[in-house]
Protein backbone atom coordinates (compact mmCIF):
# COMPACT_ATOMS: atom_id res chain seq x y z
CA UNK A 1 0.00 0.00 0.00
CA UNK A 2 2.74 2.06 0.79
CA UNK A 3 4.55 1.89 -2.23
CA UNK A 4 1.45 2.48 -4.39
CA UNK A 5 0.47 5.77 -2.23
CA UNK A 6 4.44 6.82 -3.27
CA UNK A 7 4.60 6.13 -6.81
CA UNK A 8 0.84 8.13 -7.29
CA UNK A 9 2.66 10.69 -5.14
CA UNK A 10 5.54 11.00 -7.74
CA UNK A 11 3.36 10.32 -11.13
CA UNK A 12 1.23 13.19 -9.96
CA UNK A 13 4.57 15.04 -9.22
CA UNK A 14 5.65 14.31 -12.57
CA UNK A 15 2.36 15.35 -14.36
CA UNK A 16 2.36 18.63 -12.39
CA UNK A 17 6.18 19.52 -13.61
CA UNK A 18 4.79 18.68 -17.12
CA UNK A 19 1.36 20.92 -16.45
CA UNK A 20 4.04 23.71 -15.84
CA UNK A 21 6.38 23.60 -18.18
CA UNK A 22 4.43 26.01 -20.26
CA UNK A 23 7.02 29.23 -20.69
CA UNK A 24 8.72 29.71 -24.02
CA UNK A 25 12.09 29.58 -24.88
CA UNK A 26 13.44 32.46 -27.83
CA UNK A 27 15.68 32.04 -30.05
CA UNK A 28 17.33 34.90 -31.76
CA UNK A 29 19.48 35.46 -34.67
CA UNK A 30 20.16 36.72 -38.43
CA UNK A 31 21.73 35.56 -41.63
CA UNK A 32 24.16 38.14 -43.27
CA UNK A 33 26.19 37.51 -46.68
CA UNK A 34 29.31 39.33 -43.82
CA UNK A 35 29.45 39.07 -40.42
CA UNK A 36 30.77 41.21 -37.93
CA UNK A 37 30.73 41.08 -34.12
CA UNK A 38 31.31 44.23 -31.87
CA UNK A 39 31.25 44.51 -28.46
CA UNK A 40 30.83 47.40 -25.53
CA UNK A 41 34.41 49.22 -24.21
CA UNK A 42 34.92 51.56 -21.79
CA UNK A 43 37.82 53.50 -21.79
CA UNK A 44 39.16 51.08 -24.43
CA UNK A 45 38.41 48.24 -22.21
CA UNK A 46 36.65 45.04 -22.58
CA UNK A 47 36.76 42.23 -20.46
CA UNK A 48 36.32 40.31 -23.70
CA UNK A 49 32.33 39.24 -23.94
CA UNK A 50 29.63 41.12 -25.25
CA UNK A 51 28.45 41.86 -21.75
CA UNK A 52 29.89 44.79 -20.23
CA UNK A 53 29.55 46.75 -16.99
CA UNK A 54 29.29 50.78 -17.74
CA UNK A 55 29.72 52.34 -14.31
CA UNK A 56 28.38 55.43 -13.81
CA UNK A 57 28.83 56.60 -10.53
CA UNK A 58 26.83 58.30 -7.73
CA UNK A 59 24.69 61.40 -8.56
CA UNK A 60 22.93 63.47 -5.82
CA UNK A 61 19.06 63.72 -5.16
CA UNK A 62 17.61 65.08 -8.73
CA UNK A 63 20.99 65.81 -10.06
CA UNK A 64 23.07 64.14 -12.62
CA UNK A 65 26.19 62.48 -13.33
CA UNK A 66 29.27 62.59 -15.51
CA UNK A 67 28.44 61.55 -18.99
CA UNK A 68 30.24 58.04 -19.57
CA UNK A 69 31.78 57.18 -22.74
CA UNK A 70 31.68 53.95 -24.11
CA UNK A 71 32.26 52.40 -27.80
CA UNK A 72 31.45 49.07 -29.75
CA UNK A 73 34.09 47.72 -31.55
CA UNK A 74 34.87 44.80 -32.93
CA UNK A 75 35.64 41.99 -31.72
CA UNK A 76 39.39 39.98 -31.53
CA UNK A 77 37.63 36.84 -32.77
CA UNK A 78 39.58 35.24 -35.49
CA UNK A 79 38.83 36.59 -38.64
CA UNK A 80 36.33 39.04 -37.41
CA UNK A 81 38.56 42.53 -38.53
CA UNK A 82 38.32 40.50 -42.40
CA UNK A 83 34.73 40.25 -41.86
CA UNK A 84 34.52 43.57 -40.68
CA UNK A 85 37.03 45.26 -43.45
CA UNK A 86 34.57 43.68 -46.04
CA UNK A 87 31.16 45.60 -45.31
CA UNK A 88 30.62 48.01 -48.46
CA UNK A 89 31.01 51.69 -47.45
CA UNK A 90 27.57 52.08 -49.37
CA UNK A 91 25.69 50.16 -46.61
CA UNK A 92 24.31 51.32 -43.52
CA UNK A 93 25.15 50.05 -39.79
CA UNK A 94 22.27 49.89 -37.24
CA UNK A 95 22.02 49.52 -33.71
CA UNK A 96 19.10 49.27 -32.22
CA UNK A 97 18.63 49.46 -28.41
CA UNK A 98 15.68 47.34 -26.97
CA UNK A 99 14.61 46.52 -23.43
CA UNK A 100 11.55 46.45 -20.62
CA UNK A 101 13.26 49.66 -18.95
CA UNK A 102 13.10 52.06 -21.33
CA UNK A 103 10.41 54.15 -20.05
CA UNK A 104 9.86 58.13 -22.38
CA UNK A 105 12.73 59.36 -20.37
CA UNK A 106 15.51 57.01 -21.07
CA UNK A 107 16.44 53.46 -19.48
CA UNK A 108 14.51 52.99 -16.02
CA UNK A 109 15.40 51.08 -12.93
CA UNK A 110 15.59 47.02 -13.33
CA UNK A 111 16.81 47.20 -9.56
CA UNK A 112 17.83 49.14 -6.73
CA UNK A 113 15.89 51.63 -4.53
CA UNK A 114 16.54 54.60 -6.72
CA UNK A 115 13.00 54.22 -8.46
CA UNK A 116 12.63 57.34 -10.22
CA UNK A 117 16.39 57.33 -11.36
CA UNK A 118 16.98 56.52 -15.30
CA UNK A 119 19.71 56.30 -17.89
CA UNK A 120 20.33 58.50 -20.76
CA UNK A 121 22.12 57.31 -23.98
CA UNK A 122 23.12 59.11 -26.37
CA UNK A 123 24.83 58.29 -29.57
CA UNK A 124 28.03 60.61 -30.47
CA UNK A 125 28.93 59.70 -33.96
CA UNK A 126 25.93 58.25 -35.67
CA UNK A 127 24.20 59.23 -39.08
CA UNK A 128 21.07 59.73 -37.89
CA UNK A 129 19.66 60.84 -33.98
CA UNK A 130 23.09 62.21 -33.20
CA UNK A 131 23.20 63.86 -29.75
CA UNK A 132 19.96 62.53 -29.11
CA UNK A 133 18.90 60.48 -25.85
CA UNK A 134 17.27 56.94 -26.51
CA UNK A 135 13.82 57.35 -24.58
CA UNK A 136 12.02 54.22 -25.68
CA UNK A 137 12.52 50.97 -26.69
CA UNK A 138 13.80 49.70 -30.37
CA UNK A 139 14.94 53.01 -30.88
CA UNK A 140 17.62 52.93 -33.68
CA UNK A 141 20.38 54.52 -34.88
CA UNK A 142 22.52 54.35 -38.47
CA UNK A 143 26.05 54.85 -38.65
CA UNK A 144 28.50 54.56 -41.38
CA UNK A 145 30.26 51.53 -42.37
CA UNK A 146 33.83 52.52 -42.13
CA UNK A 147 33.66 53.14 -38.44
CA UNK A 148 33.81 49.44 -37.39
CA UNK A 149 36.74 48.91 -40.28
CA UNK A 150 40.17 48.46 -39.33
CA UNK A 151 41.12 52.20 -37.83
CA UNK A 152 37.76 52.74 -37.37
CA UNK A 153 36.45 55.09 -34.25
CA UNK A 154 33.39 52.56 -33.47
CA UNK A 155 30.20 53.16 -32.78
CA UNK A 156 30.07 55.74 -29.67
CA UNK A 157 27.66 56.24 -27.16
CA UNK A 158 27.68 57.69 -23.66
CA UNK A 159 25.62 57.13 -21.12
CA UNK A 160 24.57 59.78 -17.93
CA UNK A 161 22.82 58.84 -14.69
CA UNK A 162 20.04 61.11 -13.26
CA UNK A 163 19.08 60.76 -9.86
CA UNK A 164 15.33 61.27 -8.98
CA UNK A 165 13.81 62.37 -5.41
CA UNK A 166 14.47 58.62 -3.93
CA UNK A 167 18.06 58.16 -2.97
CA UNK A 168 19.64 54.14 -3.40
CA UNK A 169 21.34 51.89 -5.56
CA UNK A 170 20.21 51.62 -9.27
CA UNK A 171 21.18 49.01 -11.91
CA UNK A 172 19.31 48.60 -15.29
CA UNK A 173 20.07 46.64 -18.54
CA UNK A 174 19.15 47.20 -22.06
CA UNK A 175 19.90 44.95 -25.57
CA UNK A 176 21.78 46.29 -28.25
CA UNK A 177 21.16 44.87 -31.97
CA UNK A 178 23.18 45.21 -34.50
CA UNK A 179 22.86 45.28 -38.23
CA UNK A 180 24.74 45.82 -41.24
CA UNK A 181 22.46 46.37 -44.85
Amino acid sequence: MKKSILATVVALGLVSGMAHAADEVQFVGSVTSTTCEIIPSVNGVNNGAAQEVIQLGAVKVNGQGNAVDFVFKPSAAADNATNCDAMLDTGVVTMTWTGNYFNGNGLGIATGAAKDAYVEIKPVNAKTNNGTAILTSATSNEFEPAKLKTGGEGLKYTAQLFGGATPGDFQTAAKFNFSYK
